[in-house]
């Protein structure tokens, strides 16, 4: 399952393409704690409308040294989550539709692109799995220079999604920095990938 979420969309039009050429990358904003559905948690809100993925009692059953081990792997202020969103979404978006995206400071673009992770955390496709797969819900947004909106889209992935079919081991992620970069990017390629596709591909 992923589909879209994280508020109404604007589509890009075509003049305000043609006049944007860079776009000035904003923080990566995280809107709550990782969420974490343990084993044997209920599952009714993981999956529920306009792909909320994690319910809080899911989070707060969770075992504490599970969902703290993951969380604490991920680094302070989600940094792990921030880069994978950050480099992924940079990366598609500038072979999708030919915006530079500009970092730091110095530069002058016309448009500024903000990205909000909703949620992310880690569920399970079933009550009783016995591993976990990554899930995201991201909203992109550019936004002009004098503040018009100029696009906004959002997409999430859930543990049903067949395309998230890599399922993890929770202690060999939270000891093995690649193999939870890798989960990490697992679900972000997903998600990012339908989002960018509602770029105008580039000139």
């Amino acid at each position: 399952l992923s589909g879209c979420a994280g508020g109404p969309g604007q589509s890009l039009s075509a003049a305000d393409r043609a006049s944007v050429r860079s776009a000035q990358v904003g923080d990566i904003k995280v809107a709550q704690p990782m969420s974490y559905q343990a084993k044997g948690a209920g599952v009714g809100a993981v999956f529920g409308i306009l792909g909320a993925v994690a319910e809080s009692a899911a989070r707060s059953s969770a075992p504490p040294d599970e969902a703290t081990s993951l969380a604490r792997a991920i680094g302070p202020d989600h940094a792990l989550l921030k880069e994978v969103v950050k480099t992924e979404f940079v990366t598609a978006a500038s072979q999708r539709s030919g915006l530079e995206f500009v970092d730091g400071p110095g530069s002058t673009p016309a448009a500024r692109l903000d990205l909000t992770v909703n949620l992310y955390g880690f569920g399970r496709s079933h009550l009783l799995a016995s591993q976990v797969q990554p899930l995201l819900n991201l909203t992109a947004t550019l936004t002009a220079s004098d503040g018009r909106m100029l696009w906004r889209k959002s997409d999430f992935v859930t543990a049903l999604s067949s395309a998230n079919a890599n399922a993890y081991d929770v202690e060999q992620l939270a000891k093995q920095p690649e193999l939870l970069r890798a989960a990490i990017r697992q679900a972000t390629t997903i998600v990012v990938r339908n989002i960018v596709e509602d770029l105008p591909p580039g000139p």
